[in-house]
C-alpha cells in the first residue's frame, strides 16, 4: 500500500506489449528483484506474467501465455498449442498442449500432486476440443525439494517447452534458479534454467 506522500516505487522491468508493438508497460518494480531473490518467497502473479510476456515475446504463435490473474470465465480459448502457467490455489504448475493428441492436456507439476480441479477448469476453458472427453496427464518432471520455489519450476518448465525442450528430460539447478530468472528479467530474455 502506497500513499500519496510516499516517494515513487522505483521502476525495473519493462516490457514490450507483444499485442502493441508501440506501447510498453512497468511489468515489474524494483523491489520484486528483492523478492524473487529469496530463497523462501513464492512467485506472486505479476512475477509469473513478466516471464510469460517475455516469452510471449519470444515465441509469438505460441498459444497462452497469459496473465495468471486471468482465471474463470474470463479466460480465452486457445486456438494452437499453448503452455499456459497457472496458480491452483497455493502452488503454480504448467499447462501444455505441445505434441498432444486433440483433447489431452500435459500437467508440469514440481510436487507431482494430483491434478486439481482449478487446473481442470483452467484447463478445459483454454482448449477447443470437440470430443466428449479430456485427458490429462501429469509428466513426471523434477520434484522441487522446498515448498516454495514451485513458481521458478512453472517457469522453467514454461520456458524449456517453448524452446522445444521436454521438462520430463531434464535435472533443474534449484540453487541456481532464482538468480537465474533475475538474469532473464534484466536481459529481457527468457532463456533455458541452468541444469545439473
Amino acid at each position: 500500500m502506497v500513499d500519496d506522500n510516499s516517494p515513487d516505487t522505483k521502476p525495473w522491468v519493462h516490457i514490450q506489449d507483444p499485442n502493441d508493438p508501440k506501447s510498453t508497460f512497468t511489468a515489474l518494480y524494483e523491489d520484486a528483484r528483492g523478492h524473487i531473490l529469496k530463497k523462501t518467497n513464492w512467485l506472486c502473479d505479476s512475477e509469473i506474467h513478466a516471464g510469460q510476456l517475455l516469452l510471449k515475446a519470444k515465441f509469438p504463435f505460441m498459444d497462452g501465455l497469459h496473465d495468471p490473474a486471468i482465471t474463470g470465465t474470463l479466460v480465452a480459448p486457445a486456438i494452437s498449442e499453448f503452455v499456459q502457467i497457472i496458480n491452483t490455489g497455493n502452488h503454480w504448475v504448467c499447462l501444455s498442449t505441445i505434441s498432444c493428441r486433440p483433447g489431452t492436456i500435459k500437467v508440469h507439476d514440481s510436487l507431482f500432486q494430483r491434478v486439481s480441479p482449478i487446473a481442470i477448469r483452467h484447463s478445459c476453458r483454454l482448449l477447443m476440443h470437440t470430443g466428449g472427453s479430456i485427458l490429462f496427464t501429469n509428466e513426471k518432471v523434477q520434484k522441487q525439494i522446498n515448498s516454495s520455489d514451485c513458481g521458478l519450476f512453472a517457469l522453467a518448465f514454461a520456458t524449456d517447452l517453448c524452446h522445444g525442450i521436454d521438462p520430463v528430460t531434464q535435472s533443474y539447478d534449484q540453487e541456481k534458479m532464482h538468480a537465474h530468472y533475475v538474469n532473464c528479467l534484466d536481459s529481457l530474455e527468457m532463456v533455458p534454467f541452468p541444469k545439473t
